[in-house]
């Protein structure tokens, strides 16, 4: 469990060791930041300075001030009065950072075997583009004829971005639909945005005419 206030100069790394808070001399100087891993060290091949980074659902906000090799520099921007705790296993967004992940996991494509011939429904987590879709499609396709519907679950700037592109691509099955990850969405897009966000969505998915969960 870490303390954050603002202007504090956390470090994230790319291993997996167990984060640790940061040290202070007896007069409450700072002798050593905190630090945080991350499960997914790929992303540190796509930030960049000034993008924003937020941990905990948005709780604690950030800016990414240095990118090294092994870890990246962080500076604590937003937090409620009197700081926050990060806690262990929180998630990380990066709205402003271009991050190239591919939407299926290992683990998605080991279990896809099975989802094809069993599932009625295939959710596609942060999918951010239509090539996400037309891989899952694809995928699917080399399991025999029998196609779950895909429902593509929103949750980042980009894919609300690329939303009509993937729907595109996801209308080419016989059945798909869209979930809105509103909680998601608003760290991604801003808090400020979200029923304006939301209700873009709609309209999109009504003139495709396609189910939104």
């Amino acid at each position: 469990m870490h303390q954050y206030a603002p202007e504090r100069f956390p470090i994230l790394t790319r291993d997996l060791k167990p984060g640790r808070p940061a040290t202070h001399d007896s007069s409450g100087q700072l002798l050593t930041p905190a630090v945080i891993g991350c499960t997914i060290p790929e992303v540190f091949d796509d930030v960049r300075s000034g993008e924003a980074i937020w941990f905990d659902d948005g709780k604690i906000g950030g800016v990414i001030e240095k990118v090294e090799t092994h870890h990246v520099l962080i500076r604590i921007a937003q937090v409620r009065d009197g700081g926050d705790k990060l806690r262990a296993d929180k998630g990380i967004n990066l709205p402003e950072s271009n991050l190239k992940l591919a939407a299926l996991t290992a683990k998605d494509l080991k279990d896809l075997p099975f989802v094809s011939q069993h599932a009625d429904v295939v959710e596609l987590s942060f999918a951010n583009t239509a090539n996400d879709v037309e891989m899952l499609q694809n995928h699917l396709k080399r399991f025999g004829d029998r196609q779950p519907a895909i429902v593509l679950k929103i949750e980042t700037r980009r894919s609300f971005e690329n939303l009509p592109d993937m729907l595109l691509a996801a209308m080419r099955a016989p059945c798909c639909g869209v979930m809105l990850a509103r909680g998601d969405l608003a760290v991604e897009c801003g808090f400020e945005r979200r029923a304006e966000v939301q209700v873009e969505i709609l309209w999109i998915c009504e003139a495709a005419r396609v189910p939104v969960i």
